[in-house]
């Protein structure tokens, strides 16, 4: 198992790479995790799986390896309900849930998100790191790592280029939904993607205008 890493410099010198992006999830694929300076100064630490890898202890050993040995200290799940178990000691009241999907889960999701980035300053102060994690880290899993990576001071189509050099993400995090396939725009999943990149785009401008 690798553990696959992207790097925010390479990310400047590059440009916007739209390199691992699909219409439909992979089978499986390695989790990843990103290294970003905080506005303080500090770095922090996140990790982007699936919720199958991070109930296992070989995952958890490749993320204490990549991480020189960090450990976690909070966990952000991008549902309704924070229930996963997981192969390394956690308080449960670290374990967040930031259901990212659905307009009538706003207040809910904005309170898990201040909870889960509390946690990521706490981390970043401590040397510690936060795993981040959906069923499959597809749609709405990288939602969750560009809210946090816009925190620390990218734009949110930088936090999802940065994400899709590290793993296979949707396609439409970054096209616009005109150009998305007639398929992919039928139905709920539409709707809610693009209420939750709005939240980004209101967390980037909230950044913005408080920098």
């Amino acid at each position: 198992m690798v553990l696959q890493h992207a790097s925010q410099s390479e990310l400047k010198r590059s440009g916007l790479r739209v390199l691992g992006m699909a219409w439909e999830a992979p089978q499986s694929q390695d989790g990843c995790f990103f290294q970003v300076p905080l506005p303080g100064g500090q770095t922090l630490s996140v990790v982007l799986a699936t919720k199958q890898e991070c109930s296992s202890r070989e995952f958890a050993k490749s993320c204490f390896t990549a991480l020189r040995g960090k450990s976690f200290s909070g966990v952000g799940v991008v549902a309704d309900e924070a229930d996963g178990i997981y192969p390394f000691p956690i308080a449960k009241s670290n374990v967040i849930a930031v259901p990212v999907y659905d307009a009538s889960r706003a207040e809910r999701r904005l309170q898990g998100f201040e909870r889960l980035w509390n946690l990521c300053v706490e981390a970043a102060n401590e040397g510690s790191s936060i795993l981040l994690h959906g069923n499959r880290s597809f749609h709405r899993g990288p939602v969750l790592c560009a809210a946090i990576l816009v925190k620390c001071g990218m734009s949110k189509d930088e936090a999802f280029a940065l994400i899709a050099e590290a793993r296979v993400i949707y396609k439409g995090h970054l096209a616009a939904l005109s150009q998305w396939p007639k398929r992919q725009r039928i139905g709920c999943h539409a709707r809610h993607l693009v209420e939750a990149h709005r939240f980004l785009v209101r967390l980037e401008s909230c950044c913005r205008s408080s920098a």
